[in-house]
């Protein structure tokens, strides 16, 4: 006769991370079935209609935060969960902001900080000289058509990977 071993609770969250993990899990998570505020985020959520095309979460309602009554005897929860995001996605998506986010400050500094100063201190003669020069050189993007951005936009999804795009696993273009 084996002898019973004591119930480590830590360890058997150990044992489940490192199964997960094997898996191919990014993580998990180990959560009481008593869970009042997420089943208020829950509703609320599915009330606005994110759960989008996935009718189930809809269909089981609040058996998703009632575990027991899904699962009676429940006295846990375990969530595992997995990046869909290839490796190197997240590096792309952090340039792709960084770079979106540079062009806002400078578009903000513009407006909050240039323009006021030059309708404080240009005089009509200077305006004139501006709009000439600006003439003279046109915007770049200016000319650019919708067809060029359409062209642009289908090169970017097609090299980006999914999810950001269609294109293959991701690639560095370093390499």
């Amino acid at each position: 006769m084996t002898e019973a071993r004591p119930f480590d609770p830590d360890q058997v969250k150990r044992g489940l991370a490192l199964d997960a993990t094997a898996l191919g899990f990014a993580a998990i998570g180990v959560a009481s079935i008593e869970i009042p505020e997420d089943e208020r985020h829950l509703l609320r959520w599915l009330n606005e209609g994110f759960h989008g095309e996935m009718d189930y979460m809809e269909r089981h309602g609040v058996m998703r935060s009632r575990p027991q009554q899904l699962a009676p005897g429940t006295v846990r929860v375990v969530s595992a969960r997995m990046d869909y995001w290839p490796a190197g996605a997240r590096e792309f998506r952090a340039v792709v902001d960084d770079y979106a986010a540079f062009h806002w400050a400078h578009m903000r500094k513009e407006e909050e900080q240039l323009f006021p100063l030059a309708r404080r201190y240009l005089m009509a003669e200077d305006w004139k000289l501006i709009d000439a020069a600006f003439a003279a050189n046109p915007d770049p993007v200016a000319g650019v058509t919708e067809r060029d951005f359409r062209e642009l936009f289908s090169r970017i999804a097609n090299l980006a990977p999914a999810p950001v795009g269609l294109g293959e696993p991701w690639k560095s273009v370093r390499a």
